[in-house]
Protein backbone atom coordinates (compact mmCIF):
# COMPACT_ATOMS: atom_id res chain seq x y z
CA UNK A 1 0.00 0.00 0.00
CA UNK A 2 1.53 3.55 -0.94
CA UNK A 3 1.33 6.15 1.62
CA UNK A 4 3.02 9.52 1.66
CA UNK A 5 6.57 7.77 3.02
CA UNK A 6 6.88 5.33 0.84
CA UNK A 7 5.38 7.07 -2.61
CA UNK A 8 8.48 8.46 -3.89
CA UNK A 9 11.19 5.94 -3.06
CA UNK A 10 8.87 3.30 -4.53
CA UNK A 11 8.98 4.72 -7.97
CA UNK A 12 12.13 3.72 -9.20
CA UNK A 13 11.57 0.40 -9.03
CA UNK A 14 7.97 0.08 -9.53
CA UNK A 15 6.28 -1.67 -12.95
CA UNK A 16 2.74 -0.30 -12.28
CA UNK A 17 1.84 3.29 -11.08
CA UNK A 18 -2.16 2.33 -9.99
CA UNK A 19 -1.45 2.41 -6.23
CA UNK A 20 0.50 6.04 -6.52
CA UNK A 21 -2.56 6.75 -8.91
CA UNK A 22 -5.15 6.50 -5.78
CA UNK A 23 -2.58 8.07 -3.61
CA UNK A 24 -3.27 11.50 -5.29
CA UNK A 25 -6.19 11.04 -5.94
CA UNK A 26 -7.46 10.06 -2.56
CA UNK A 27 -5.32 13.03 -1.09
CA UNK A 28 -6.83 15.22 -3.74
CA UNK A 29 -10.59 14.28 -2.29
CA UNK A 30 -9.19 15.03 1.48
CA UNK A 31 -7.95 17.84 0.18
CA UNK A 32 -4.05 17.75 0.73
CA UNK A 33 -2.92 20.17 -1.93
CA UNK A 34 0.33 20.83 0.62
CA UNK A 35 1.10 16.77 0.41
CA UNK A 36 0.68 16.63 -3.21
CA UNK A 37 2.72 19.79 -4.02
CA UNK A 38 5.45 17.96 -1.29
CA UNK A 39 6.01 15.02 -3.18
CA UNK A 40 5.76 16.58 -6.60
CA UNK A 41 8.72 18.28 -5.36
CA UNK A 42 10.55 15.41 -3.83
CA UNK A 43 9.46 13.27 -7.24
CA UNK A 44 11.44 16.13 -9.07
CA UNK A 45 14.43 16.14 -6.36
CA UNK A 46 15.45 12.73 -6.76
CA UNK A 47 14.86 12.01 -10.62
CA UNK A 48 16.15 13.26 -13.66
CA UNK A 49 13.38 11.85 -16.17
CA UNK A 50 15.51 10.74 -18.38
CA UNK A 51 14.12 7.83 -20.60
CA UNK A 52 13.89 5.34 -18.08
CA UNK A 53 12.32 7.27 -15.13
CA UNK A 54 8.23 7.13 -16.65
CA UNK A 55 7.13 5.95 -13.52
CA UNK A 56 8.33 9.58 -11.78
CA UNK A 57 7.03 10.79 -15.09
CA UNK A 58 3.65 9.86 -15.14
CA UNK A 59 3.28 10.82 -10.97
CA UNK A 60 4.13 14.38 -11.29
CA UNK A 61 1.76 14.94 -14.81
CA UNK A 62 -1.04 12.41 -12.90
CA UNK A 63 -0.50 15.58 -9.38
CA UNK A 64 -0.76 18.35 -11.86
CA UNK A 65 -3.37 16.78 -13.96
CA UNK A 66 -5.41 15.85 -10.76
CA UNK A 67 -5.18 19.62 -9.08
CA UNK A 68 -6.08 20.94 -12.20
CA UNK A 69 -9.32 19.27 -12.61
CA UNK A 70 -10.57 19.20 -8.82
CA UNK A 71 -12.97 22.09 -8.34
CA UNK A 72 -11.48 24.71 -6.32
CA UNK A 73 -9.73 27.66 -6.33
CA UNK A 74 -6.79 25.91 -4.03
CA UNK A 75 -6.57 23.04 -6.53
CA UNK A 76 -6.62 25.64 -9.42
CA UNK A 77 -3.58 27.63 -7.59
CA UNK A 78 -1.70 24.77 -6.74
CA UNK A 79 -1.27 23.28 -10.19
CA UNK A 80 -0.64 26.55 -12.20
CA UNK A 81 2.15 26.93 -9.37
CA UNK A 82 3.75 23.62 -10.21
CA UNK A 83 3.46 24.07 -13.93
CA UNK A 84 5.32 27.14 -13.38
CA UNK A 85 7.82 25.52 -11.36
CA UNK A 86 8.87 23.14 -14.57
CA UNK A 87 7.54 25.27 -17.36
CA UNK A 88 10.21 25.51 -20.50
CA UNK A 89 11.92 22.56 -19.24
CA UNK A 90 10.87 20.20 -21.74
CA UNK A 91 10.13 17.30 -19.24
CA UNK A 92 6.37 16.53 -20.36
CA UNK A 93 3.99 18.07 -22.73
CA UNK A 94 1.20 17.65 -20.62
CA UNK A 95 3.35 19.49 -18.28
CA UNK A 96 3.87 22.62 -20.20
CA UNK A 97 2.58 25.71 -18.48
CA UNK A 98 -0.20 26.01 -21.95
CA UNK A 99 -1.28 22.69 -21.43
CA UNK A 100 -2.12 22.32 -17.77
CA UNK A 101 -4.21 25.81 -17.90
CA UNK A 102 -6.06 24.73 -21.04
CA UNK A 103 -6.91 21.47 -18.61
CA UNK A 104 -7.48 23.67 -15.60
CA UNK A 105 -9.97 25.81 -17.42
CA UNK A 106 -11.95 23.08 -19.08
CA UNK A 107 -12.48 21.83 -15.79
CA UNK A 108 -13.16 24.73 -13.18
CA UNK A 109 -15.85 26.90 -12.78
CA UNK A 110 -16.04 30.53 -14.16
CA UNK A 111 -15.81 31.94 -10.52
CA UNK A 112 -12.66 29.84 -9.83
CA UNK A 113 -11.22 31.23 -13.10
CA UNK A 114 -12.00 34.97 -11.75
CA UNK A 115 -10.45 34.32 -8.90
CA UNK A 116 -7.40 33.08 -10.66
CA UNK A 117 -7.40 36.27 -13.00
CA UNK A 118 -7.63 38.71 -9.68
CA UNK A 119 -4.91 36.72 -8.13
CA UNK A 120 -1.32 38.57 -8.91
CA UNK A 121 0.02 35.77 -10.83
CA UNK A 122 2.76 35.84 -13.50
CA UNK A 123 1.88 37.56 -16.86
CA UNK A 124 1.82 34.22 -19.37
CA UNK A 125 -0.36 32.45 -16.86
CA UNK A 126 -2.90 35.18 -16.66
CA UNK A 127 -3.00 35.70 -20.58
CA UNK A 128 -3.36 31.53 -21.08
CA UNK A 129 -6.44 31.42 -18.56
CA UNK A 130 -8.16 34.64 -19.72
CA UNK A 131 -7.84 33.60 -23.40
CA UNK A 132 -8.61 29.86 -22.59
CA UNK A 133 -11.67 31.02 -20.77
CA UNK A 134 -12.78 33.30 -23.99
CA UNK A 135 -13.12 30.32 -26.34
CA UNK A 136 -14.97 28.16 -23.31
CA UNK A 137 -17.09 30.99 -22.77
CA UNK A 138 -16.06 31.20 -18.85
CA UNK A 139 -15.38 34.87 -18.74
CA UNK A 140 -17.99 36.79 -15.65
CA UNK A 141 -19.46 39.46 -17.87
CA UNK A 142 -18.55 42.95 -16.72
CA UNK A 143 -15.83 40.92 -14.15
CA UNK A 144 -12.70 43.53 -12.99
CA UNK A 145 -10.71 40.97 -12.95
CA UNK A 146 -10.99 40.38 -16.33
CA UNK A 147 -10.81 43.98 -17.44
CA UNK A 148 -7.55 44.16 -15.52
CA UNK A 149 -6.24 41.31 -16.70
CA UNK A 150 -7.11 42.18 -20.15
CA UNK A 151 -5.24 45.80 -19.63
CA UNK A 152 -2.13 44.46 -18.08
CA UNK A 153 -1.71 42.45 -20.93
CA UNK A 154 -2.23 45.81 -23.22
CA UNK A 155 0.31 47.81 -21.20
CA UNK A 156 3.15 44.35 -22.03
CA UNK A 157 2.18 44.32 -25.23
CA UNK A 158 1.52 40.67 -24.55
CA UNK A 159 0.91 38.84 -27.74
CA UNK A 160 -2.08 37.34 -26.89
CA UNK A 161 -3.81 40.54 -26.06
CA UNK A 162 -4.74 41.63 -29.80
CA UNK A 163 -7.49 38.72 -29.19
CA UNK A 164 -10.76 40.22 -28.83
CA UNK A 165 -12.18 38.75 -25.35
CA UNK A 166 -15.42 37.20 -27.22
CA UNK A 167 -15.87 34.82 -30.13
CA UNK A 168 -16.24 36.36 -33.10
CA UNK A 169 -18.94 34.96 -36.02
CA UNK A 170 -16.09 33.26 -37.30
CA UNK A 171 -15.21 31.23 -33.84
CA UNK A 172 -19.06 29.90 -33.11
CA UNK A 173 -18.09 26.60 -34.22
CA UNK A 174 -14.47 26.28 -32.77
CA UNK A 175 -13.14 22.75 -32.05
CA UNK A 176 -13.40 23.09 -28.26
CA UNK A 177 -10.18 21.63 -26.91
CA UNK A 178 -10.36 18.52 -24.64
CA UNK A 179 -7.08 17.34 -22.06
CA UNK A 180 -6.54 14.40 -24.42
CA UNK A 181 -7.42 14.70 -27.99
CA UNK A 182 -6.97 12.64 -31.54
CA UNK A 183 -5.87 14.82 -34.45
CA UNK A 184 -9.03 15.03 -36.91
CA UNK A 185 -8.19 14.07 -40.40
CA UNK A 186 -6.91 16.67 -42.99
CA UNK A 187 -7.58 14.00 -45.54
CA UNK A 188 -9.42 15.98 -47.90
CA UNK A 189 -11.17 12.97 -49.33
CA UNK A 190 -12.71 12.91 -45.51
CA UNK A 191 -14.49 16.74 -46.04
CA UNK A 192 -17.31 17.61 -48.64
CA UNK A 193 -18.46 16.31 -52.03
CA UNK A 194 -14.77 16.85 -54.23
CA UNK A 195 -14.89 17.85 -57.77
CA UNK A 196 -11.79 16.34 -59.74
CA UNK A 197 -9.59 18.51 -61.86
CA UNK A 198 -7.21 16.96 -64.12
CA UNK A 199 -3.98 19.31 -65.19
CA UNK A 200 -4.09 20.33 -68.93
CA UNK A 201 -2.29 22.61 -71.01
CA UNK A 202 -3.65 26.17 -69.15
CA UNK A 203 -0.36 28.56 -69.87
CA UNK A 204 -2.84 31.28 -71.66
CA UNK A 205 -4.32 31.37 -67.96
CA UNK A 206 -0.76 30.93 -66.21
CA UNK A 207 0.49 34.04 -68.36
CA UNK A 208 -2.83 36.08 -66.49
CA UNK A 209 -0.96 35.65 -62.70
CA UNK A 210 2.55 36.92 -61.28
CA UNK A 211 4.14 35.22 -58.48
CA UNK A 212 4.48 37.91 -55.30
CA UNK A 213 5.42 35.68 -52.24
CA UNK A 214 7.33 37.85 -49.71
CA UNK A 215 9.06 35.94 -47.26
CA UNK A 216 7.52 37.91 -43.90
CA UNK A 217 3.90 37.24 -45.73
CA UNK A 218 4.58 33.82 -46.38
CA UNK A 219 5.72 33.25 -42.57
CA UNK A 220 2.51 34.94 -41.35
CA UNK A 221 0.53 32.60 -43.70
CA UNK A 222 2.01 29.59 -42.17
CA UNK A 223 1.29 30.54 -38.82
CA UNK A 224 -0.97 27.76 -37.99
CA UNK A 225 1.29 24.97 -39.10
CA UNK A 226 4.70 26.19 -38.23
CA UNK A 227 4.48 23.67 -34.71
CA UNK A 228 3.88 21.08 -37.42
CA UNK A 229 7.47 21.98 -38.75
CA UNK A 230 9.14 22.70 -35.36
CA UNK A 231 7.94 19.97 -33.36
CA UNK A 232 6.83 17.13 -35.56
CA UNK A 233 7.70 16.09 -39.30
CA UNK A 234 5.38 18.68 -40.97
CA UNK A 235 6.33 20.73 -44.22
CA UNK A 236 4.32 23.68 -45.73
CA UNK A 237 4.14 25.90 -48.56
CA UNK A 238 2.88 29.45 -48.44
CA UNK A 239 2.86 31.45 -51.91
CA UNK A 240 1.17 34.55 -53.19
CA UNK A 241 0.03 35.68 -57.04
CA UNK A 242 -1.06 38.94 -58.63
CA UNK A 243 -3.86 38.26 -61.25
CA UNK A 244 -3.95 40.40 -64.34
CA UNK A 245 -7.13 39.65 -65.49
CA UNK A 246 -10.72 39.37 -63.10
CA UNK A 247 -11.89 35.79 -65.06
CA UNK A 248 -9.03 34.24 -63.29
CA UNK A 249 -11.34 34.14 -60.09
CA UNK A 250 -13.49 32.13 -62.24
CA UNK A 251 -11.17 29.38 -62.95
CA UNK A 252 -9.64 28.66 -59.54
CA UNK A 253 -9.42 25.11 -59.88
CA UNK A 254 -7.85 24.77 -63.04
CA UNK A 255 -5.53 27.90 -62.52
CA UNK A 256 -4.12 25.67 -59.44
CA UNK A 257 -2.39 23.52 -61.52
CA UNK A 258 -0.31 26.02 -63.70
CA UNK A 259 1.06 27.74 -60.66
CA UNK A 260 4.12 25.76 -60.24
CA UNK A 261 2.73 24.99 -56.97
CA UNK A 262 5.18 22.56 -54.64
CA UNK A 263 2.00 20.08 -53.49
CA UNK A 264 0.18 20.16 -57.16
CA UNK A 265 2.26 18.91 -59.72
CA UNK A 266 1.68 19.26 -63.58
CA UNK A 267 0.14 15.79 -63.83
CA UNK A 268 -1.49 15.40 -60.75
CA UNK A 269 -5.10 15.18 -59.86
CA UNK A 270 -6.92 17.66 -58.32
CA UNK A 271 -9.39 17.16 -55.35
CA UNK A 272 -11.34 20.75 -55.43
CA UNK A 273 -14.31 21.37 -53.13
CA UNK A 274 -15.46 24.40 -54.72
CA UNK A 275 -16.67 27.26 -52.54
CA UNK A 276 -16.07 27.33 -49.11
CA UNK A 277 -16.43 29.61 -45.96
CA UNK A 278 -13.75 31.60 -43.93
CA UNK A 279 -15.50 29.90 -40.81
CA UNK A 280 -14.39 26.23 -42.16
CA UNK A 281 -10.86 27.92 -42.58
CA UNK A 282 -10.68 29.15 -39.79
CA UNK A 283 -11.79 26.21 -37.65
CA UNK A 284 -9.23 23.85 -40.10
CA UNK A 285 -6.52 26.59 -38.78
CA UNK A 286 -7.40 26.59 -35.35
CA UNK A 287 -7.40 22.76 -35.19
CA UNK A 288 -3.95 22.56 -37.00
CA UNK A 289 -2.64 25.08 -34.34
CA UNK A 290 -3.84 23.92 -31.05
CA UNK A 291 -4.03 20.31 -31.51
CA UNK A 292 -0.55 20.28 -33.34
CA UNK A 293 0.40 17.28 -35.97
CA UNK A 294 1.63 13.64 -35.73
CA UNK A 295 4.39 13.83 -32.87
CA UNK A 296 3.51 17.17 -31.27
CA UNK A 297 0.55 18.42 -29.06
CA UNK A 298 -0.19 21.90 -30.75
CA UNK A 299 -0.11 25.00 -29.02
CA UNK A 300 -3.72 24.21 -27.03
CA UNK A 301 -6.71 27.02 -27.40
CA UNK A 302 -5.45 30.30 -26.39
CA UNK A 303 -2.48 30.40 -29.24
CA UNK A 304 -4.44 28.08 -31.32
CA UNK A 305 -6.82 30.87 -31.58
CA UNK A 306 -4.02 33.45 -32.30
CA UNK A 307 -2.15 31.24 -34.79
CA UNK A 308 -5.24 30.77 -36.65
CA UNK A 309 -5.98 34.24 -37.10
CA UNK A 310 -1.94 35.19 -38.01
CA UNK A 311 -2.48 32.91 -40.57
CA UNK A 312 -6.14 34.03 -42.06
CA UNK A 313 -4.91 37.71 -41.66
CA UNK A 314 -1.57 36.92 -43.69
CA UNK A 315 -3.33 34.91 -46.39
CA UNK A 316 -6.15 38.10 -46.63
CA UNK A 317 -3.00 40.61 -47.34
CA UNK A 318 -3.07 42.11 -44.06
CA UNK A 319 -0.42 43.18 -41.90
CA UNK A 320 0.22 41.62 -38.29
CA UNK A 321 -1.15 43.96 -36.04
CA UNK A 322 -4.48 44.37 -38.25
CA UNK A 323 -7.46 44.52 -35.36
CA UNK A 324 -8.62 40.90 -35.95
CA UNK A 325 -12.47 42.12 -35.45
CA UNK A 326 -11.70 44.35 -38.83
CA UNK A 327 -10.00 40.87 -40.52
CA UNK A 328 -12.92 38.88 -39.68
CA UNK A 329 -15.80 41.33 -41.05
CA UNK A 330 -13.96 41.56 -44.48
CA UNK A 331 -13.10 37.45 -44.82
CA UNK A 332 -16.45 36.92 -46.21
CA UNK A 333 -15.75 39.33 -49.02
CA UNK A 334 -12.95 36.86 -49.85
CA UNK A 335 -13.57 33.12 -51.54
CA UNK A 336 -12.16 30.52 -49.68
CA UNK A 337 -11.66 27.19 -51.57
CA UNK A 338 -10.39 23.83 -49.67
CA UNK A 339 -7.89 21.31 -52.33
CA UNK A 340 -5.79 18.26 -52.08
CA UNK A 341 -3.62 16.66 -54.71
CA UNK A 342 -2.19 13.51 -55.65
CA UNK A 343 1.01 14.64 -55.73
CA UNK A 344 3.50 12.51 -53.50
CA UNK A 345 3.94 16.05 -51.38
CA UNK A 346 1.13 15.48 -49.31
CA UNK A 347 1.50 12.05 -46.91
CA UNK A 348 -1.94 11.42 -47.08
CA UNK A 349 -1.85 10.26 -43.26
CA UNK A 350 -3.63 12.52 -41.02
CA UNK A 351 -2.90 15.98 -41.47
CA UNK A 352 -3.17 17.04 -45.20
CA UNK A 353 -4.32 21.14 -45.46
CA UNK A 354 -4.78 23.43 -48.78
CA UNK A 355 -5.93 25.98 -48.89
CA UNK A 356 -6.82 29.14 -51.62
CA UNK A 357 -7.92 32.29 -50.73
CA UNK A 358 -9.03 34.89 -53.61
CA UNK A 359 -8.88 39.07 -52.49
CA UNK A 360 -11.21 40.24 -55.28
CA UNK A 361 -10.37 43.94 -54.28
CA UNK A 362 -6.59 43.11 -54.22
CA UNK A 363 -6.80 40.79 -57.11
CA UNK A 364 -4.61 38.34 -55.76
CA UNK A 365 -4.39 34.33 -54.65
CA UNK A 366 -3.19 33.17 -51.68
CA UNK A 367 -1.95 29.93 -51.32
CA UNK A 368 -1.31 27.83 -47.94
CA UNK A 369 -0.72 23.71 -48.06
CA UNK A 370 0.55 21.60 -45.37
CA UNK A 371 1.39 18.22 -44.71
CA UNK A 372 2.55 15.87 -41.78
CA UNK A 373 3.28 12.21 -41.13
CA UNK A 374 4.06 9.63 -38.23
Amino acid sequence: MINRASFVKTLARTKNVAEHYEFIESSAMRGDIGVLKGLFIQTREQYSFGPSDWAPRAVCEKIVETLASNEGYDNALASVELAQAVNGQGLSPHLRLAAVISKLVAEQSATVIDRLLDHEIDLESCALILHEAVIRGKLIPESRAVQKTAQRLASHRHPLSILPLTSLDLETDLFKMRWTVTNDPFDPSTIGTSNYVKAGNFGSMRELVTETTMSDRATGICAAVKNWQDESNGKMEARTFAMHDAKVLEEIPRILVELGLECIGPSDKIVFYGDDSAKNVFNTLYVAASVGGAYNNGEFGAYGRLRAWQSLSALMGYEEHTNITDVALRASECNWYRFGSSNDWFYRVMWDIGIACTIPDKSEIAILAATDTD
